[in-house]
């Protein structure tokens, strides 16, 4: 007897798909936050030592070392797209995951509640993208070990006024960095500070810092407010450039 099948192309079936990618379209409105986020020019904010080549000092978590530099080298998305929140070495017990689709959410959501977390958040928003915004209406998944409760949420529900999609649209690298640094400074206040207050307060409520969202995005507005955002970011420049 044959130890192999013969004959049957090893084609025929695939437990994964080569590439996430191929699941989303090229006019899904997520890619105008992965644009914004791949473009963002950290050394614009004025951090140092952000070019790994320069540095040799990669920032990803040891036990990745054998993986990342193989998906690095393919130069394309693939399946640890969606993998990396559920297999993250760290083991976070709060996580906040944006999902490119409504049944990727579900996905996640279910999956992550069958995993020893304490909690996590997963959501995805109008028009499509994989994150909470001041363009739209949103669905979380709050998850817990053992559950899962979908609500919708809306950003008048974080008092914040809604805007079009071309108002949270990247330019440049240059060009994000300095409107980041408006809102971490208090001069923007606009549709971005909305998304980062938004994005704050889920992340002080899934922690439990915040008891409902509400009291996260108020903490989130005075921690601009009263300088603190600033102050943090001339911190991390200051730590960079050392």
């Amino acid at each position: 007897m044959s130890r192999f099948i013969e004959g049957e192309p090893r084609t025929q079936a695939t437990l994964f798909p080569e590439r996430i990618e191929d699941y989303i379209a090229e006019e899904n409105p997520v890619r105008a936050v992965e644009a914004f986020v791949d473009a963002l020019d950290l050394e614009q904010l004025g951090f140092q030592g952000m070019n790994p080549k320069a540095t040799g000092r990669p920032a990803y978590h040891p036990a990745m070392k054998s993986i990342m530099p193989v998906r690095g080298a393919l130069g394309v998305r693939t399946v640890f797209n969606m993998l990396g929140p559920l297999t993250n070495p760290a083991a976070p017990p709060h996580q906040l995951i944006g999902a490119f689709s409504a049944d990727a959410a579900k996905l996640l959501a279910d999956t992550l509640s069958g995993m020893p977390i304490e909690r996590a958040f997963v959501v995805h928003g109008e028009p499509g993208w994989d994150e909470a915004s001041p363009i739209g209406e949103f669905i979380l998944y709050d998850v817990r070990s053992g559950s899962v409760e979908k609500s919708i949420r809306t950003p008048e529900d974080y008092g914040v006024s809604r805007c079009q999609p071309q108002h949270l649209r990247g330019i440049d690298p240059q060009h994000n960095a300095s409107e980041l640094a408006k809102v971490f400074n208090g001069e923007d206040q606009g549709p971005h500070r909305d998304a980062l207050l938004m994005g704050t307060s889920l992340i002080l409520e899934v922690t439990g810092l915040a008891s409902d969202h509400r009291i996260g995005i108020d903490m989130a507005k005075l921690a601009i407010d009263d300088g603190r955002s600033a102050a943090f970011l001339d911190a991390l420049r200051n730590h960079f450039a050392g």
